[in-house]
């Protein structure tokens, strides 16, 4: 009889790892256009004004590649309609019961500036439970001597047929070399907070249209250095996201 059960809890574990893998056996694609009221990344307004921004990319057994961009529409940056970011992603995610675990690197590219290229390791972890909390580390192996961490929760209101709300709030730290480099301030801590809700819309298969508003702000020291430059320390953001999917579990 032992014997028998643990045969059946060892058939029971391999099943709830497999399911994942197998899941995901079918390669997905995606390819997004994203018209942005503001470019504003982890509370820094790097584009005050409108902004296009592409992506693509897929996923196969766990393995992901994204590419994504940013376009100025004006000539806030002196590069009008020309690409002045290109982000690379190249990560890992293991789905198993009731957690998501993912790692990667980002490489940050500067077309069209004079800004130096960066690169990022990062490890996350999203909990299957109420509010999907999750927590991501991001470490910078090139630029910036520092480490960034975000806080997550989200929640989705509804079950439609074709739409729904998603709604999801973040909250983010820096080491103190994070912040220096970013900010000029050498003290660690929270520095921005971003609320944001989306409501993506299927109005044909393949085809998601999400309309989207983000409140973003920063906090502590690195707001009050932005604030003694003249510079934003919040914003509202207002977006309107087309993608199409393909394959398995596609974005």
């Amino acid at each position: 009889m032992k014997k028998i059960l643990t045969t059946t809890v060892l058939a029971l574990l391999a099943v709830s790892i497999a399911t994942p893998i197998l899941a995901q056996a079918v390669p997905s694609a995606y390819i997004d256009l994203s018209l942005m009221s503001k470019y504003v990344w982890r509370g820094q307004v790097i584009t005050d004004d409108p902004v296009l921004q592409p992506a693509i990319g897929g996923n196969w057994l766990g393995f992901g590649l994204d590419i994504w961009g940013n376009a100025d529409l004006t000539d806030y940056n002196g590069n009008k309609t020309e690409l002045n970011e290109v982000d690379y992603t190249l990560n890992y995610t293991l789905s198993l019961v009731l957690v998501s675990l993912e790692g990667g690197v980002i490489h940050y590219s500067f077309p069209n500036t004079d800004a130096a290229s960066t690169t990022e390791l990062y490890l996350g972890a999203e909990v299957g439970v109420i509010l999907s909390p999750s927590l991501y580390l991001y470490q910078d192996v090139d630029q910036i001597d520092g480490t960034y961490a975000e806080i997550g929760i989200s929640h989705t209101v509804g079950d439609f047929d074709k739409a729904k709300l998603d709604l999801t709030a973040d909250l983010g730290w820096g080491s103190g070399g994070y912040n220096e480099g970013y900010f000029g301030t050498d003290s660690s801590g929270f520095n921005n907070l971003a609320i944001a809700a989306e409501l993506p819309w299927k109005p044909i298969p393949l085809l998601t249209v999400t309309p989207s508003v983000a409140y973003t702000t920063l906090l502590g020291d690195s707001k009050t250095t932005v604030e003694t430059v003249g510079g934003k320390d919040n914003a509202w953001v207002f977006g309107l996201l087309a993608g199409v999917a393909f394959g398995g579990s596609s974005q």
